[in-house]
């Protein structure tokens, strides 16, 4: 409609919304999710992106919950841990 009326503030309005979707798509988005599921913004982003790559939208649907629990994984795991000394320390101590 926009486009019948006044050709070039339909031009506008095409790169407004290009603009719009992109700060939504990488900046906005990674944040909310994020918070929601407890992840990092660049991990959601990352997560989103490679899904998308490797399996297409149900890749980008999923590989935000796969990403949340690996990092959970990894968060018990780095907390579980012992800090184990070497064999070596043990011996000269």
């Amino acid at each position: 409609m926009i486009l019948l009326a006044d050709p070039l503030k339909a031009v506008w309005f095409v790169v407004f919304l290009l603009i719009l979707q992109q700060v939504e798509g990488n900046l906005i988005y990674p944040k909310v999710v994020g918070k929601s599921v407890g992840l990092p913004g660049l991990l959601v982003l990352m997560a989103v992106t490679l899904g998308g790559e490797a399996f297409g939208v149900l890749g980008m649907l999923f590989s935000v919950p796969v990403c949340a629990v690996l990092y959970s994984l990894y968060l018990e795991f780095i907390k579980n841990a012992q800090p184990q000394m070497p064999a070596s320390a043990e011996t000269e101590a």
